[in-house]
Parts: C-alpha cells; sequence; structure tokens
C-alpha cells in the first residue's frame, strides 16, 4: 500500500515505501484534513512508516484508532456543548487498552446518546446544531462497539470501517486547528504503535486539552 504527499525537500511528491496499512490508510485521510504546513509535517512523519507492516502492533494501532474516533473525537465536540460534563467522563475512562474497554465505552456513549435524544437542546452549541453532535457520538458509539469484538473480528473491523469512509467523513467536520493537531498527533501515535497510559484522574492537563479548540 503506498501514499503520496508532498516532500518538504521536493516539488513532487515522493512515494511512501510500505508499511502498515492502517497506518498510511489513515495518513491518505489525514492529508485532506491538514492545511499547508501540516501536510509538510505529515510528510515528515510518513518517513518513519517504512518497517511498521510486520511490527506486531496492529492490535495496538487498531484500539488506538478506536479510541480517537470513539471516545477523543466526540470529546472535543462535547466539552463546547452543555454537555461539558460527559466530555470530561469519557477522558476520565481513560485510553481502550482492550475489547472489554471498547466494549465499556460503546455503552456509556449509548447512554449519552439517549440522554441527547429524551432532552434535545433547542438551539446551537457554540455555532453546532446539537444533531451534529448527536451524530458524532452514534458513529462513536458504533466504532466503539465494532472494537469490543474479538481480537479475531478487530482487523476486518478497522480496514472496513476505514475502506467505508467512517474515518474519512471526520473530513466534513473538521472546522477548528485543534482537531486537526489531533489528527496529527493521532499520526504519531500510530507510527509508534504503543498503548498509552491511562489519563486519568481528570487534571489540569486534560482540562486543558478538553479547552482547547474553535481557534
Amino acid at each position: 500500500m503506498v501514499s503520496r504527499l508532498p516532500d518538504p525537500g521536493a516539488s513532487r511528491g515522493r512515494p511512501i515505501r510500505a508499511g502498515s496499512p492502517l497506518v498510511i490508510a489513515v495518513i491518505n485521510t489525514v492529508a485532506e484534513l491538514v492545511v499547508d504546513n501540516q501536510r509538510v509535517y505529515l510528510a515528515r512523519l510518513a518517513k518513519r512508516v517504512a518497517g511498521t507492516e510486520n511490527d506486531g502492533r496492529e492490535r495496538q494501532r487498531l484500539l488506538l484508532l478506536a479510541d480517537w474516533r470513539s471516545r477523543r473525537y466526540p470529546c472535543r465536540w462535547l466539552a463546547h456543548s452543555p454537555l461539558a460534563g460527559w466530555a470530561g467522563m469519557l477522558w476520565a475512562m481513560g485510553p481502550l487498552r482492550s475489547a472489554a474497554d471498547a466494549g465499556e465505552l460503546g455503552y456509556t456513549l449509548r447512554c449519552l446518546d439517549r440522554a441527547m435524544s429524551d432532552d434535545p437542546a433547542p438551539v446551537h452549541w457554540s455555532g453546532v446544531h446539537p444533531e451534529l453532535i448527536a451524530h458524532v457520538v452514534r458513529r462513536a458509539a458504533g466504532v466503539a462497539e465494532r472494537a469490543s469484538h474479538p481480537e479475531g473480528h478487530v482487523t476486518e473491523f478497522a480496514m472496513a470501517e476505514l475502506v467505508s469512509g467512517e474515518f474519512a467523513e471526520i473530513a466534513h467536520h473538521v472546522p477548528v486547528s485543534s482537531m486537526r493537531e489531533d489528527a496529527l498527533d493521532l499520526v504519531e501515535q500510530l507510527i509508534a504503535g504503543c498503548l498509552p497510559e491511562p489519563e486519568f484522574p481528570v487534571g489540569d492537563a486534560a482540562e486543558a486539552w478538553l479547552g482547547r479548540g474553535w481557534s
């Protein structure tokens, strides 16, 4: 699988050598989200993809991707709405480290979806319609639920979601610089393929991250 990004030292794109199909698929999508200066940085990151294809870390990468799509990404939207308390709750659950974690996250997101349906907001939140946030939450719940499947089904889930445009759909809902920065952070994490340590309890660093954005 090959991706093309602008090479920082050349006028034309240069192919990225073979690596993890998941990492390359995400890089191709993120390239459509970021602005020019970030694309140069992404091109530098892409040079580190070589050697990731058979490094034994694909399972961790799948959990990292599911965590970003089903927890960190909805957190960014919820933090700037009357449902900010749910953002803090999702953050405090910590990053996904197993299928069981994904199942718990999926259940929590379904509870949030039901709460939003029972008490729909009549006004826009920070310029964003509540239905858009509800859509983000529903899709996130679906990703978490699929990631909770036994390990043997996860690779099929992840690649099917990428191919079908689940991750690419984010391109339509990334109006702020902080979300683009989050996507670049995700690429770095996927290349490394190492699961992060738990992020709880929620402290100043988490509050700063949740409060960053809409700039």
